[in-house]
């Protein structure tokens, strides 16, 4: 998988060339396809239009601990 979407600094069309969503849209894809027991998403928007993108697993009987992931979808 690739997309050659790059940060604000280094494009200056990364809020209009689609790349972001384009990125986005393909992790949100796969991390649906790996059908994880309780997995729920959301995507929230900044000021600028740009995807952020929430997932969260339902805890498990017997979990007490969370696990909080982050990642960019430009580099």
């Amino acid at each position: 998988m690739r997309v050659p979407n790059l940060t604000p600094m280094v494009d200056e069309d990364y809020l209009t060339n689609g790349l972001v969503e384009k990125a986005a849209k393909l992790v949100d894809e796969y991390i649906m396809k790996l059908d994880i027991k309780g997995l729920s998403s959301k995507t929230f928007r900044s000021p600028e239009g740009l995807p952020l993108l929430v997932y969260v697993v339902e805890p498990s009987e017997g979990v007490t601990q969370n696990v909080m992931v982050y990642g960019h979808l430009d580099k």
